[in-house]
């Protein structure tokens, strides 16, 4: 995959946040190689909430992300939600903006409790920070000691 900024052209989804929390990792350049998208602090069992319409594309474990869901969304968007406890959703279902989808972990090659959140479009990765909506209650924390 090639890491991006985003060149928005065409209809892009309104994203939301999926989860309420401080960012503990941003997307980019880490010691370890890439970072594809970012960590989200949350506790155990939180509600994982789908970040736009779409119809879920995968709903199971990798070894990286450990339980993880993928929802494709208008235009070819995915959105990734990895470390889950659980997965709430399975292949094929047609998921509004904000329903519950999984709930916060700590599964795959995480260190902590925290929600992976990933955008893709055909074939390039973006920063979510460039597509969620700006919002004071997310502060955003460096942490060299990356969740994943």
């Amino acid at each position: 995959m090639i890491l991006g900024t985003p060149e928005l052209s065409g209809v892009v989804p309104e994203f939301s946040w999926p989860i309420e929390g401080t960012v503990t990792s941003r997307y980019g350049r880490r010691w370890s190689g890439w970072h594809r998208g970012i960590d989200i602090l949350a506790s155990p069992g939180d509600t994982i909430h789908a970040a736009a319409a779409g119809v879920v594309i995968a709903s199971g474990t990798e070894s990286q992300y450990g339980n993880v869901v993928k929802i494709e969304h208008e235009s070819g968007y995915v959105t990734v939600y990895a470390h889950n406890t659980d997965n709430l959703v399975e292949v094929g279902d047609r998921v509004g903006a904000g329903q519950i989808i999984g709930t916060v972990g700590q599964t795959g090659r995480a260190t902590r409790a925290h929600l992976h959140f990933e955008v893709r479009h055909i074939g390039r990765v973006f920063d979510p920070l460039h597509l969620l909506p700006r919002s004071p209650r997310i502060a955003i924390v460096e942490d060299e000691t990356a969740d994943d």
